[in-house]
C-alpha cells in the first residue's frame, strides 16, 4: 500500500502559445481513497510555485477530478487536503514533461485529548433479535462479579444453586466473544463468580439466534463480550476476594491484561480460586404400593474445590484487510467431597435396616482447547468478509469414589471403590462468507462438528475384590449449512434465515448388547422483526426452531452406586430433541428503561431425568430418557428507574406456566405449575467515592416431569469505596446475613413412590473484594470490522 503513495503523470498537454515569453501548461488528475480507490469529491488542492508567495486553489469535482492551468515555473508544490484523510504534499517540475494521473490519500484516525459527552449512553439497547446490556454503563460493574451483574440483565436470573437461567430455562448456550468455552460448559457459575464485571463490555441476550449460530439451545444464547482496547499500549485489571466469618470458605484472584502494538495484539486472563461450600440433605422416600417401606437418609456434604484457569488470545493484523487470531484456553480443577450418611429403612414403622456410610470422592478436571481464526475483508465493500475457523477441545474428567460402611443393622453392604474416567473430544471447522446484495446483507456458511464422548469405568468391591469393567462410546458428527438475510422492509428491520443440519450418531456400551447408529436431518428456520416506535420505543417479534443434544453426563452409562439405595446413570441411546421458540416484546428506553415480553416454548421428545423405584431391592434408579412434551408460556418484565442521578433501582422478572407430560414405566405422567423469578437491585452513590448496593431475589424453580421445588429467597447488601481516580475499588458484602441456610425442598413423585428431599445450603457469608485497574494507552490502530464466531459447544 505504501508503494502506492506516489503521483505519476500520464496526462501531458502543452500549449504552444507565447505570452510574455512564457509557456502555459495544464496539470490535472483524480483524487481517490488509497484503500477502496473510490473518488474523493471536494478535496482542496493548493498549488504553490516554489520561491513565491503565490497560491492557486481548486477543489475536486464529484468524481474526484481536478485541473490547473499554470505558467512554466521550475518546481511547484501541490497540497491535497480532505477531512478524514492525511494531507499529501507533492513537489513537481514544470520544466520537464509531466503526466497527470491519480493521487491516493490515506484515511486517518484522530484522537481527541478531551471529549465532553452531553448525552447519556443507553444502558440497554434492543436490536432485531437480541437485547444488549452495556455493562460499562452500570456503575455497579466496578464492584460486582460477572455472575452478580447478570442478575440485572433482562431475561436472565440466577437460581439457588448459582445456575444461570434464560427466560426461566436452563436450556441455552453461553458464549464469550461469540465463541464457546469449555470452561463455561462445565463450571460457568464458578468461572463467572471469579471474574469481575469490569472486564466485560457488553452482555447480549439473543432470544432469536440467527441461522448462522449452532441450533443448540432452546431458550437462546448468552454472549459475553469482554473489554478489548483498540488503542496502542496496554491495560488490565487485578482482583482478589475472600470470605470471613462465614459458614463456607471462598477465596479467589483473577486478572486481565491487554496489549496492542502496531499490527500485534494480545489479551490474557487468568484466575484461581478455592471454594469450600457445605450442604446438608434429608431424604424421605415412601413406598406407595403398600405404604410400609420408608427410607430416611441424612447426608452431610463438605466440599473442597480448588481450580484455576487461563486464556491467551494473539492477534496479528497483516494489513487493513487480513486478521489472524490464535486462542488457547486451559482449565484445571479438583473437586474433593467428604460425605457422611445415616441410612434407615422402616417397615411397618419398625426399623428393618440401617447403616452409616462415608464417601471420599475426588474428581479431577483438565480442559485444554485451542482455536485458529482467519478473517479477510474486501477493498470495495466494508460489509464483505470471509472467515475460516478451526477449534479443538479436550476434556478429560477422572472420578474416584471410596465408599465405606459401618454400624450395620440387618445389612451387608460391602466397601466400594468406583472409577469413572470419561473424556469429551471435539473438533470444529467452519467457513463463513458475508456480502451485500444492494441493501441486503447475506450470510452463508458451512460447519462440521466432530464429537467423541467415551468413558471407561469399573467397580472394585472389597472384600472379596470383584472387579466390574465397562466401556461407553458415543460418536456424534454434525454437518451444517446456513443462509441468513438482514434487510429492512418498510419500517421493519428483518433477520431471516435457515440452517440445515445432518446429525450422525454411533454409540455403544459394553453393559448393553445394543448398538445405536442413525442419521437425521433437521431444517431449522429463524426469523426476527423489529419496528421502531416513537419516543425510543420498539416492537420485536421472533420465531426459531432449536435442537437440544445430550451431554456426556446424560450419555455416560457409568452407574454411581455410592448411595446404595439411590443410584444414577446415563443413557447412551439418547436422541436430540426438537423445540420451537416464539417471542414478542415491547421496549422503551430513556430516563427509565422498560421491557415487557411474552414467550412460548414447546419441545417434543424431550430429554428428562427420570426416577424409577424397585420395591424388591429398595433402589431408586435415576437415568435420562427421551419422552413426552414440554410447553411453557411466560411473560417477562424489566424496569429500571432513577430517582436521581445517584439513586437507581431495577426490577427483573419472569413468570411462566409450564405443562409437561410423558410416559414413565408405562404410566403417562403429567405435571404443570408456575415457574417464576423476581430480582430487584437498588444502588446509591454517596459522596467521597462511596456506593451502597443490594439485591433481593425470589425464585420458584422450574417444574420437571416428576418434581416440584419450593420457593427460594436470597439477598445481599454491599458497600464500596473508590480511590485513585476510580482505579482502585474496595468492597464489603453481606450475603443472607440473617439466615444461615438457603433451604430448598424438592418433592418427587413416581409410579409407586413419593420422595421429599430437603437441601440446606450454607449461604450466609461476608466477603471482602479488592480490584485495581491499570494501563497506558496511546494512538489507535485500525481494526477489521467483523469478529469470528465459532459457536459449537452445547451448554
Amino acid at each position: 500500500m505504501k508503494s502506492a503513495y506516489y503521483l505519476l503523470f500520464i496526462f501531458f498537454f502543452l500549449l504552444t502559445t507565447y505570452a510574455d515569453s512564457q509557456s502555459l501548461i495544464n496539470i490535472g488528475g483524480v483524487v481517490v481513497d488509497s484503500l477502496t480507490s473510490k473518488p474523493l469529491p471536494y478535496c482542496t488542492i493548493s498549488l504553490i510555485p516554489i520561491g513565491t508567495s503565490n497560491k492557486l486553489k481548486t477543489t475536486s469535482n464529484k468524481d474526484g477530478q481536478f485541473t490547473f492551468k499554470i505558467a512554466k515555473h521550475g518546481n511547484i508544490q501541490m497540497i491535497f487536503d480532505v477531512i478524514g484523510y492525511k494531507s499529501r504534499f507533492l513537489t513537481l517540475s514544470t520544466d520537464v514533461p509531466v503526466i497527470g494521473d491519480t493521487v491516493r490519500l490515506t484515511q486517518t484516525i484522530m484522537t481527541l485529548k478531551q471529549v465532553n459527552i452531553m448525552d447519556t449512553k443507553p444502558l440497554i439497547t434492543q436490536k432485531t433479535d437480541r437485547f444488549v446490556y452495556d455493562v460499562h454503563g452500570d456503575k455497579d460493574s466496578k464492584i460486582l462479579s460477572a455472575l452478580e451483574i447478570m442478575r440485572k440483565v433482562p431475561l436472565l436470573s440466577i437460581d439457588a444453586d448459582d445456575k444461570i437461567k434464560l427466560n426461566g430455562q436452563d436450556n441455552y448456550k453461553i458464549l464469550i466473544n461469540g465463541k464457546p468455552s469449555v470452561i463455561l460448559d462445565i463450571k460457568s457459575s464458578d468461572y463467572l463468580k471469579a471474574m469481575l464485571a469490569s472486564g466485560i463490555a457488553k452482555i447480549e441476550v439473543i432470544t432469536v439466534p440467527p441461522a448462522k449460530y449452532e441450533s443448540e439451545g432452546l431458550a437462546g444464547i448468552i454472549n459475553i463480550i469482554t473489554e478489548k482496547k483498540v488503542l496502542d499500549g496496554y491495560d488490565g485489571s487485578l482482583s482478589a476476594a475472600t470470605d470471613a466469618l462465614s459458614d463456607q470458605t471462598s477465596r479467589s484472584a483473577s486478572g486481565i491484561f491487554n496489549l496492542k502494538s502496531g499490527k500485534f495484539g494480545a489479551s490474557a486472563s487468568f484466575g484461581t480460586a478455592l471454594d469450600k461450600p457445605k450442604q446438608d440433605i434429608t431424604i424421605d422416600r415412601h413406598d406407595l404400593k403398600d405404604n410400609l417401606n420408608h427410607l430416611t437418609q441424612s447426608i452431610s456434604d463438605r466440599f473442597r474445590s480448588p481450580y484455576s484457569y487461563g486464556s491467551l488470545e494473539l492477534n496479528y493484523q497483516a494489513d487493513t484487510l487480513d486478521l489472524f487470531t490464535i486462542q488457547f484456553n486451559l482449565y484445571e480443577a479438583t473437586n474433593n467431597i467428604t460425605e457422611q450418611t445415616q441410612t434407615a429403612i422402616f417397615n411397618n414403622n419398625l426399623l428393618a435396616q440401617g447403616f452409616a456410610s462415608g464417601k471420599e470422592s475426588k474428581e479431577n478436571y483438565h480442559v485444554f482447547s485451542y482455536a485458529f481464526n482467519y478473517e479477510h475483508g474486501f477493498k470495495h465493500s466494508k460489509t464483505k468478509f470471509l472467515t475460516f475457523s478451526y477449534r479443538h477441545s479436550d476434556y478429560p474428567d477422572a472420578l474416584t469414589d471410596y465408599v465405606s460402611f459401618d454400624n450395620q443393622f440387618n445389612s451387608s453392604q460391602q466397601n466400594l471403590i468406583q472409577y469413572n474416567n470419561q473424556v469429551a473430544l471435539e473438533h470444529t471447522a467452519q467457513i463463513d462468507y458475508t456480502f451485500p446484495i444492494k441493501k441486503v446483507i447475506v450470510d452463508v456458511g458451512t460447519k462440521g462438528i466432530f464429537r467423541t464422548n467415551k468413558s471407561n469405568y469399573q467397580d472394585l468391591i472389597s472384600p472379596p475384590g470383584t472387579i466390574s469393567n465397562n466401556d461407553f462410546y458415543n460418536k456424534q458428527n454434525v454437518y451444517s449449512l446456513y443462509n441468513t438475510y438482514s434487510f429492512t422492509l418498510g419500517a421493519w428491520s428483518v433477520k431471516a434465515g435457515v440452517r440445515l443440519e445432518n446429525t450422525v450418531i454411533h454409540a455403544y456400551s459394553s453393559s448393553s448388547i445394543d448398538t445405536i447408529s442413525y442419521s437425521s436431518w433437521t431444517l431449522s428456520p429463524s426469523v426476527a422483526f423489529q419496528k421502531p416506535l416513537k419516543n425510543q420505543a420498539s416492537l420485536s417479534l421472533g420465531y426459531t426452531q432449536r435442537i437440544t443434544r445430550p451431554s456426556i453426563v446424560e450419555l455416560n452409562t457409568f452407574i454411581d452406586r455410592s448411595n446404595p439405595y439411590i443410584q444414577t446413570t446415563g443413557n447412551f441411546s439418547l436422541h436430540p430433541a426438537i423445540g420451537h421458540n416464539i417471542s414478542a416484546s415491547y421496549s422503551k428506553f430513556g430516563a427509565d428503561n422498560f421491557i415487557a415480553g411474552i414467550s412460548y416454548f414447546i419441545q417434543t421428545n424431550i430429554i428428562q431425568k427420570v426416577t424409577t423405584y424397585n420395591s424388591t431391592t429398595n433402589i431408586s434408579s435415576i437415568s435420562y430418557e427421551n419422552l413426552g412434551k414440554d410447553e411453557s408460556l411466560g411473560v417477562n418484565l424489566y424496569y429500571k428507574h432513577s430517582f436521581s442521578k445517584n439513586v437507581t433501582i431495577d426490577f427483573n422478572g419472569n413468570v411462566s406456566q409450564v405443562w409437561i407430560s410423558g410416559p414413565v414405566e408405562n404410566l403417562n405422567l403429567y405435571n404443570n405449575g408456575l415457574n417464576a423469578y423476581i430480582t430487584s437491585s437498588p444502588s446509591w452513590s454517596l459522596k467521597k467515592g462511596y456506593r451502597l448496593i443490594g439485591s433481593f431475589s425470589y425464585e420458584r424453580p422450574r417444574i420437571t416431569l416428576q418434581q416440584v421445588s419450593s420457593n427460594n429467597v436470597a439477598y445481599y447488601v454491599g458497600v464500596s469505596k473508590s480511590y485513585f481516580n476510580n482505579n482502585l475499588s474496595v468492597s464489603l458484602f453481606a450475603y443472607n446475613p440473617f439466615q444461615r441456610y438457603r433451604t430448598l425442598v424438592r418433592n418427587l413423585t413416581g409410579n409407586s413412590f413419593a420422595q421429599s428431599s430437603t437441601f440446606e445450603l450454607y449461604y450466609r457469608k461476608f466477603t471482602a473484594r479488592l480490584s485495581y485497574k491499570f494501563g497506558k494507552l496511546t494512538n489507535p490502530v485500525k481494526k477489521v470490522k467483523k469478529t469470528i464466531y465459532n459457536d459449537d459447544v452445547q451448554q
